[in-house]
């Protein structure tokens, strides 16, 4: 039962995950291309800078912990229970 469902996620399921991530790396493009386009005035810079220290701390945070879930599955799936 398990073969046959990975073989339908592998025939269906990952090219509509292709697009959706297409779709958000699209979209983020955009985004980064107008903020930047419209950061012209030193005043704007410096909210720009304002955003980005608030901001990176907590997508490092966020990235750190999915990376350690990530981890943590893969060394369960590795070794197993014991």
């Amino acid at each position: 039962m398990k073969s046959f469902i990975l073989l339908f996620l592998e025939n269906y399921w990952v090219r509509k995950l292709e697009v959706v991530f297409a779709v958000v790396i699209a979209t983020m493009v955009l985004s980064f291309i107008g903020m930047f386009g419209r950061l012209t005035l030193k005043v704007q810079v410096q909210e720009a800078l304002k955003w980005y220290s608030n901001e990176s701390p907590i997508v490092l945070l966020i990235s750190l912990v999915i990376n350690f879930f990530v981890t943590i599955v893969f060394e369960k799936g590795f070794y197993g229970n014991k």
